[in-house]
């Protein structure tokens, strides 16, 4: 059966979609492409210490999140930019995860993915929509890979509901918006660790500001609106004492110094 055949055909088969290639859709960009691993292990439930929230742990160009999935039992994902690294390999360079993680045991196996950060000349073809990764992606570090697809899916589904479905192009470019934007600001930082120190430093000072950041990264509040100037004006002097010419390029161009 050919596209032509049908009143619509959505193709939402993920960041390698061969799908998306055959139909003729194609990359414009790709920004940034990291690797990612996870395992699950368990501590007995005696351990004292047990994470009852997400943390983030930064390293030289890597992270490992862990995040609780039970009373005794963490995910601990690695991103890096470092091709075939796995959890294990990286622990020795978070001591204070290792050191947490002392006595527990895999409960699963090393798995790995891509993570890229990239856009594509349309998501629209016809009578034929991409979704999700496979319409384009952010790098993981943002957390927004399933919540952008829902909300893509909605518009679509709005979309096509009033016969219109090139609404969904704008509506595809709104919901990429802020997290392409967040996904600059963070790689920038795992590329710089004096600024990314710097900037942690600051928010931890100010809770409103990092409240207010995620407001911004969750779509509750405008980045215009937002109370985080100085995170701004922190970056602009930053690159200004050490000119990074790779800043500029990570953030689009001049018009995006405040973020």
């Amino acid at each position: 059966m050919c596209s032509s055949d049908l009143d619509f055909f959505v193709i939402a088969d993920g960041l390698c979609s061969t799908l998306a290639g055959a139909a003729g859709f194609r990359e414009r960009r790709c920004d940034s492409t990291r690797y990612a691993s996870r395992q699950r292990f368990h501590r007995p439930s005696c351990s004292t210490g047990w994470i009852d929230s997400v943390e983030v742990h930064w390293g030289n160009h890597e992270q490992l999140y862990l995040t609780p999935i039970g009373e005794d039992e963490v995910s601990v994902a690695l991103l890096t930019q470092t091709p075939g690294r796995r959890v294990c390999d990286a622990l020795p360079d978070f001591p204070a995860v290792a050191r947490w993680l002392a006595g527990a045991f895999c409960t699963s196996v090393a798995r790995g993915a891509v993570t890229k950060t990239r856009t594509l000349q349309q998501v629209l073809h016809g009578n034929i929509a991409l979704l999700g990764d496979a319409s384009g992606s952010v790098d993981a570090i943002t957390g927004e890979g399933l919540l952008s697809a829902f909300r893509q899916a909605y518009a679509l589904a709005e979309a096509l509901a009033i016969g219109k479905p090139e609404r969904y192009v704008t509506a595809h470019r709104r919901i990429a918006w802020n997290p392409h934007r967040m996904a600059r600001l963070l790689l920038l930082l795992d590329r710089h660790p004096q600024l990314r120190t710097q900037l942690i430093a600051a928010l931890a000072k100010q809770p409103d500001s990092f409240a207010a950041l995620l407001r911004v990264h969750l779509g509750e509040q405008s980045w215009l609106k937002a109370s985080c100037s100085f995170i701004a004006e922190q970056i602009v002097e930053e690159y200004e004492a050490h000119r990074w010419p790779a800043f500029f390029a990570a953030s689009g161009n001049r018009r995006e110094r405040g973020l």
